[in-house]
C-alpha cells in the first residue's frame, strides 16, 4: 500500500510488498511543477509545427539554408517540448529494495534501462551539496543529491545519482531511507570533502541558513 508517511517528498512513492520489500517511486504527475512542465511542452510542439509550417509556405523551395533553421529551430523546440511532455506523462524510475539486491528500472520518451546493484556490494550512502551557481534562479539555495556508492564485479567503485528534486528534504528522506536499508554509513560532502553524518546533518555552504 502508498505510504501516507507526510515525509515522503513530492513527486515520490513509497509502497511495500507482501514480502515487505520497499518499491520507490520517482515520476512527475501532479503539482504545480507538472502542469508548468505540461504547458510549456505543449506550447513548444505547437510552436514547432508553426514555425515549420510557416517556413515552407510559398512557392519556392527552401534552401540550405531554410533546412539547416528548420532542423535548428523546429527540431530543437520540437524535441524539448516532447522531452517536457514526456516527464510529466510518461518518464519515471522504479527502485525496487529486496533482501539481496537494488533493482532499478528507468523509463522515459527515448529510453528504457533496467539496472541491478548488489546489496553486499553497497559500501556508502553520499550526501552531496553544490551551492547555487549563476544559471540557478534567484532565491536557490543549491542542490542537494544522494549518492549510492558499490562495488562492481569489474573491481572498480560505481556511484548511483537519486536525482529527484534535488532539495534538501528530499536528500535527507532518501539518505535516510537507504541507509537502513544498507546498513552502510551515511557521508556528507561539500567542496570535496567527505565526513560521516546524520541524515539529519545535510552539508551546507558556511553561511548558508537551513531550515
Amino acid at each position: 500500500m502508498p505510504s501516507l508517511d507526510p515525509a515522503v517528498p513530492e513527486f515520490w512513492r513509497l509502497t511495500t510488498d507482501h514480502q515487505n520489500r520497499q518499491h520507490l517511486r520517482f515520476a512527475i504527475r501532479s503539482g504545480a511543477g507538472r502542469w508548468t512542465l505540461l504547458v510549456l511542452g505543449t506550447a513548444l510542439v505547437l510552436g514547432a509545427a508553426g514555425f515549420a509550417h510557416w517556413l515552407t509556405q510559398g512557392d519556392g523551395a527552401l534552401t540550405v539554408a531554410g533546412w539547416i533553421l528548420l532542423g535548428i529551430v523546429s527540431g530543437g523546440a520540437l524535441f524539448a517540448g516532447v522531452y517536457c511532455l514526456g516527464r510529466t506523462l510518461w518518464a519515471r524510475v522504479d527502485y525496487l529494495l529486496g533482501e539481496t539486491q537494488l533493482s532499478i528500472h528507468t523509463l522515459s520518451v527515448f529510453s528504457t534501462s533496467h539496472s541491478e546493484i548488489r546489496r553486499a556490494a553497497i559500501t556508502r550512502i553520499e550526501q552531496t551539496y553544490t551551492p547555487p551557481g549563476k544559471s540557478d534562479p534567484t532565491g536557490s539555495d543549491g542542490r542537494w543529491v544522494t549518492f549510492l556508492y558499490w562495488n562492481a564485479d569489474d573491481g572498480k567503485q560505481r556511484e548511483l545519482a537519486f536525482d529527484g528534486m534535488r532539495t534538501r528534504e528530499e536528500c535527507r528522506w532518501l539518505s535516510s531511507l537507504l541507509t537502513q536499508w544498507t546498513g552502510v554509513p551515511i557521508q556528507r560532502a561539500f567542496a570535496g570533502d567527505l565526513e560521516e553524518a546524520d541524515p539529519n546533518e545535510l552539508p551546507t555552504e558556511p553561511g548558508i541558513k537551513r531550515r
